[in-house]
Formats: C-alpha cells, structure tokens, sequence
C-alpha cells in the first residue's frame, strides 16, 4: 500500500507544496533525520537529506567528475 505524505515547505510561494509518494525517499528522510513513522516531516528534515544525498553524489562521482576533465584536457590541446 502506497502512503501518501504532504509536506509544506514554507517561503516557496503562495500554496506551493511538495508531496513524496515513494517510501523510500519516505524511509531515506527520515533516516537521515533520525525521525521515527510517527514524527511529522518538516522542511528542515528534507533539505538535510537534500544536502546529505547531495554530498554522497558529489563523493561517489568526484573521481569520474576528475577524469572527464583530464580528458577534455588533453583532447583540447591536441586540437591546438
């Protein structure tokens, strides 16, 4: 069964909101929150677990992020 949260972030505009249909992102937030089932889901809570998954991409990618760039190197100067 699919569990629908709405959760409002303030200062987004008139009657903006965002709504997390999937569990696990659920799951994910409240983890990282370290917030039980019953807890209520502030906007604090998601943009910690923004910033936290944001971090994990950046780590797991960094080294390829790094090797793109060697590599637009040395094709740049070898069209020089």
């Amino acid at each position: 069964m699919m569990v629908e949260r709405c959760i409002h972030m303030c200062k987004l505009g008139n009657r903006h909101s965002v709504m997390f249909l999937a569990l696990d992102v659920d799951r994910n937030i409240r983890t990282v929150a370290s917030k039980s089932e019953s807890d209520a889901i502030h906007t604090m809570d998601i943009l910690q677990w923004a910033m936290a998954e944001t971090c994990t991409e950046i780590e797991r990618r960094a080294s390829l992020w790094a090797q793109q760039g060697v590599d637009h190197a040395l094709v740049f100067t070898l069209w020089l």
